[in-house]
């Protein structure tokens, strides 16, 4: 009796990857909802960030969740960052929860209220400890 191999029937390369996509789009689309605002992209040595936020919790809290999304050039997740985020240059910046290794980082905040509230999002790369902040315009 002839063994099959079943790798050789199968074209397994990439899975992580496309899987790791689905689980994002997913997530996203939950996600998502009226109180959701996308930021438009910024770009800082290859990597892409967007940034998500969104009025959540639990009712009477004021709290918004920021969601940091980071893809490099091909579009691949970028996992090896640390991701921290404020909205007020006087306010203490506050570590992003890393979200498996599918580039998206996590954070709650309370958004200052006015015009001159920005989200800012510190952005330090493991490998080479280089460090950015990225600044997303108020919301409107």
């Amino acid at each position: 009796m002839k063994k099959r191999d079943l790798r050789s029937q199968t074209n397994l390369r990439g899975l992580p990857f496309k899987l790791a996509a689905a689980v994002l789009v997913s997530l996203l689309a939950a996600c998502g909802g009226a109180g959701v605002k996308t930021y438009p992209a910024q770009h800082w040595k290859g990597i892409n960030v967007h940034i998500q936020d969104s009025k959540g919790g639990m009712p009477g809290e004021d709290m918004d969740e920021i969601m940091v999304m980071a893809s490099d050039n091909r579009g691949r997740p970028v996992h090896d960052l640390v991701v921290s985020v404020r909205d007020d240059d006087k306010e203490v910046w506050g570590q992003a929860i890393q979200d498996g290794e599918i580039g998206v980082y996590r954070k709650a905040i309370k958004m200052t209220e006015g015009k001159s509230a920005r989200i800012q999002v510190r952005i330090v790369r493991e490998k080479d400890r280089a460090e950015k902040i990225l600044y997303f315009p108020p919301k409107p």
